[in-house]
This record gives C-alpha cells, sequence and structure tokens, in this order.
C-alpha cells in the first residue's frame, strides 16, 4: 500500500504546488490540472501489474489510513524528495518547506484524488461494446476519478481483482477521451501501451512504471510514453 500511497501523495504535493504557483502569478500554467499515469507490463489478470495498483488504490480510496502509516509513508516520501538532487526552474532551486508538507493530509489528498473529502462507496462504470477497453472508477455520489484504459477490461474485472462486489453501471460517455484535457475530473489514469502513441497531454506531473523497460528493447517505451505524458 505504501508504494501507491507515496505515489498520490507526491500527486497532491502537485496539486497544492500549483495552487501556490498560481497565487503567486497567474499566467504561470492558468488551466494546468496534474494527473497520475500508472503504466503496467500486463493488466488483465488478478496479479498483474495493473491490477494490483488498482486493488492498494481502491482500498485507499475507500477505507481510512491509520495514522501510523500515513506519518511513516510522509516522512519516506519527504526524505526520498529532499534527499535526492535539488528540484529546479530555470537558474533558482525549488525547496518544498513545512507548509506544503503541512497541507498534505488525508482530507486534502482524498478531495484532490477523489474528489470527495471522505472515504466512501467505490462505484465502477463501463461504456458497452463500443468501448469496451474502458473502465472508470469513482466514490459514490462523487465525480469519477481513475480511468483504466486496456484491452480487455470491463466492470467485473474490477471484481475480479478486488474480490469485492462493487456496483456497476453502463454509462454513454466514456471519460478517456477527455482525459488529456485539464478540466477532466480524473485524476489517475491507468493502463498499458496503449499510451505510447496516439495519446499525448500536458497534465501527467507523477508517472509510475511497473515492470516495463526490464529488456534493452523494451526500455524504448519508457522514452516514448514520457514524451507522451510531458509536454510542457
Amino acid at each position: 500500500m505504501r508504494i501507491v500511497l507515496k505515489s498520490l501523495m507526491a500527486l497532491t504535493i502537485s496539486k497544492i504546488g500549483h495552487v501556490r504557483v498560481k497565487a503567486i502569478n497567474e499566467q504561470l500554467y492558468p488551466s494546468h490540472n496534474p494527473m497520475l499515469l500508472v503504466l503496467g507490463h500486463t493488466v488483465k489478470a488478478t496479479d498483474a501489474d495493473v491490477a494490483l495498483f488498482v486493488s492498494e488504490l481502491l482500498k485507499i480510496a475507500s477505507t481510512s489510513i491509520s495514522s501510523d502509516v500515513w506519518d511513516a509513508t510522509k516522512q519516506e516520501l519527504r526524505e526520498e524528495i529532499t534527499g535526492n538532487p535539488a528540484l529546479e526552474f530555470r537558474d533558482k532551486d525549488i525547496i518544498l518547506g513545512d507548509v506544503v508538507w503541512d497541507e498534505l493530509t488525508q482530507e486534502k489528498m482524498r478531495s484532490e484524488l477523489f474528489n470527495h473529502s471522505e472515504p466512501g462507496t467505490i462505484a465502477i462504470h463501463e461504456y458497452g461494446k463500443d468501448n469496451a477497453a474502458e473502465v472508470a472508477i469513482s466514490i459514490s455520489g462523487a465525480h469519477t476519478f481513475a480511468c483504466v484504459r486496456a484491452t480487455g477490461v470491463h466492470g467485473s474485472w474490477i471484481n475480479e481483482i478486488t474480490g469485492k462486489n462493487y456496483d456497476i453501471t453502463t454509462s454513454l460517455s466514456p471519460k478517456f477521451p477527455t482525459t488529456a484535457d485539464h478540466s477532466s475530473t480524473v485524476n489517475i489514469l491507468l493502463g498499458s501501451r496503449v499510451f505510447y502513441e496516439g495519446w499525448s497531454s500536458s497534465r501527467p506531473t507523477v508517472i509510475n512504471y511497473i515492470g516495463v523497460g526490464k529488456t534493452k528493447e523494451a526500455r524504448k517505451y519508457i522514452l516514448q510514453s514520457m514524451g507522451r505524458g510531458v509536454r510542457i
């Protein structure tokens, strides 16, 4: 859980930082909406890379996190960020001060990423035969917060990989086509090679690779997908 939680914390920090930058100068990235992009080597099997990430993501979205786990994970992330080479913008260092870390709370993460301030009941959305490669996820009564895009996924796939019995609804308007737009409510996009070509957006500020690039031949996909995501 802590690896997934650190990714969500990093995205929340991106969203906090964006608000603070706009407060200084509204002309800097005025419409930016940070996103987490998760790319896995395998998707559909219950022990697939993306499936394992989704299972942990839904646990975090639907249940409270103990203060011990939250504080330890937050401290670990802070040490990783501050222990690496300085973040830079042009010729100036960027320092994540205490005020940013203090703002990083469970409630803040849930509001920013899950569009709901409290843990809630998970709702699954699928989009019929014409969009059989997409499943979206939301907290019941809130906007969609995550979208899985991969061949062969469907609503019952979520129940299979989690061992749960989440409600599944069929909708007419798929979410994936608008995920690149900064007005989208989808904050987490998961899949495999579907994002290497044909999809690009400046939204991703955190990109996770799970089981990708282990061979020399496969390393080119790292560069391709990074180029699709980082469009600044």
